[in-house]
């Protein structure tokens, strides 16, 4: 029997439409299951699998818009964006004490550094943060996108830890001449 995500792939060499894909899961999920309720099955799974799907779909869509920006000016999302300035929309006042006001382009551009950022279906991808609940890439603050930053090195370091104790474990079976951990202890 297949993996449920290899069964996902698969299926998303046959079509871009995420509800077919879950759509093939449940039934996967249901030919598979030979005793019990596959039903509830497929209702604690389906969740999961419609995460998975998002989370694959998006990754597969970026890497091709990814690859084709890099080679197509405009396609991927664009690969300049404006320099804005902030201009009051009735008096200088606002901007200073509220912050509202119009932003129009200075007529300077930016290079976009990584192809690909600025791509619709990379902004509209959502996260969880807490004290702001789901939020869009592209409508995040500074402030959020920094809390992001922070979350993710978070993770970094976590997994770093996990390299580095595996990389001393490759060294004492290696210099110990054992075939595993178990064997030295």
């Amino acid at each position: 029997m297949s993996s449920i995500t290899t069964v996902i792939n698969d299926h998303f060499e046959v079509t871009e439409d995420r509800n077919e894909v879950t759509d093939h899961i449940a039934d996967f999920i249901r030919k598979g299951v030979k005793n019990g309720d596959a039903e509830a099955l497929v209702m604690f799974l389906a969740p999961a699998v419609a995460n998975w799907i998002s989370t694959c779909y998006a990754n597969h869509t970026r890497k091709i818009r990814v690859a084709a920006a890099e080679r197509v000016d405009g396609f991927g999302g664009p690969t300049t964006y404006p320099i804005l300035e902030q201009v009051a929309t009735d008096d200088t006042t606002v901007i200073l004490s509220t912050g509202s006001g119009t932003f129009v382009p200075t007529g300077q551009t930016e290079e976009v550094k990584i192809p690909g950022l600025l791509d619709r279906a990379v902004l509209s991808k959502t996260y969880k943060i807490v004290g702001y609940g789901y939020i869009s890439i592209g409508a995040m603050t500074i402030a959020q996108h920094q809390d992001m930053v922070d979350w993710f090195k978070k993770q970094v370091d976590g997994n770093q830890k996990h390299v580095d104790d595996h990389t001393e474990w490759i060294r004492m079976v290696t210099t110990s001449g054992a075939s595993c951990l178990n064997d030295l202890v």
